[in-house]
């Protein structure tokens, strides 16, 4: 299943398997806890990537594409050893 998200939106996702993810210019995503396995991982320019940690590591596992936008942040939220988030 594909994960899409729209400028604009806030969603989140939560840890399984997926097939693509891809978050148009503008998109808020959220990741907690857990495994995310996707086939590609694509934010365009100025997303946010929030990652909560509060509960355990946040890992993200991508088989092919992986980008991250010109101007988009990642925010890792929760605590502040990072050992808790992996991609």
């Amino acid at each position: 299943m594909d994960v899409s998200v729209w400028g604009g939106q806030d969603r989140t996702v939560a840890p399984g398997a997926w097939r693509d993810l891809h978050a148009w210019s503008g998109a808020k995503v959220r990741l907690s806890t857990g495994t995310y396995r996707f086939r590609s991982f694509v934010m365009e320019t100025d997303d946010s990537l929030i990652v909560d940690v509060t509960n355990g590591p946040v890992q993200i596992l991508s088989q092919s594409d992986f980008q991250i936008g010109d101007r988009s942040k990642v925010r890792v939220v929760g605590s502040t050893d990072s050992k808790l988030f992996r991609i």
